[in-house]
């Protein structure tokens, strides 16, 4: 080993199953949801074939109503951007324990006198 240089072993981490069940949830779960409010508000609007059908122009009297409120669009965008950024930031804080953890170990090694890895 050329002196100077520190060889790191690469062990195994076990896996995060918290973690994967919390960020399955938030991808399939929440856009699952705002799926939901999109066709709930799509249902509503369902017209008669009669009318669809209308040969006539007839002008728009008053404000146009939307098909879809942008309301509960926009609080489950929201919600799903909140839900991102708080896992993301929980598992920064996690890796961040794993190496000042790890940081520790070695420094404790190299007060000892042991060469890690070897």
């Amino acid at each position: 080993m050329t002196r100077g240089f520190v060889r790191f072993s690469r062990r195994a981490r076990p896996a995060q199953p918290l973690f994967a069940a919390a960020m399955v949830v938030a991808t399939l779960l929440i856009p699952a949801l705002s799926f939901g409010l999109l066709l709930s508000g799509a249902s509503a609007q369902v017209e008669d074939a009669a009318e669809a059908r209308s040969q006539t122009f007839q002008p728009v009297e008053g404000a146009v109503q939307e098909d879809i409120a942008g309301g509960p669009l926009l609080v489950a965008t929201y919600a799903t951007i909140w839900v991102v950024l708080f896992l993301y930031v929980v598992r920064l804080v996690r890796l961040q324990g794993r190496t000042q953890q790890e940081l520790e170990g070695l420094r404790a090694e190299l007060e000892r006198g042991d060469a890690p890895g070897g």
